[in-house]
């Protein structure tokens, strides 16, 4: 590996391990999950990692009725990194919800 590559491998290590251990420790099970019965709109970064992809896809299929939204070209930290998209995301699941208000 190269020394660039070892020197981000070691910044990321810490940062990793403790989202590792944050999910691990979520006692939140898919079964709650299926009982949510508000709107709910998941959003993923399309370039954010396996694990928390592949969470966001629990989610979305075990949540009734859930809207599912990738953003592109992004990662995990989208609010941060694409803060607009992640606006009209929110915009457009409130005027859903809204629009199921009057229904």
């Amino acid at each position: 590996m190269s020394d660039k590559g070892k020197a981000r491998f070691l910044a990321q290590s810490r940062q990793t391990k403790e989202g590792f251990i944050s999910n691990l420790n979520n006692r939140t099970t898919l079964a709650e999950c299926r009982g949510i019965v508000v709107p709910t709109t998941v959003v993923c970064g399309a370039e954010t990692t396996a694990p928390d992809r592949r969470t966001t896809e629990l989610l979305r299929d075990a949540i009734p009725r859930s809207h599912y939204q990738l953003i592109p070209r992004s990662a995990h930290m989208s609010p941060f990194t694409h803060p607009e998209e992640v606006v009209r995301i929110i915009r457009e699941h409130l005027e859903r919800v809204q629009h199921l208000g009057r229904s």
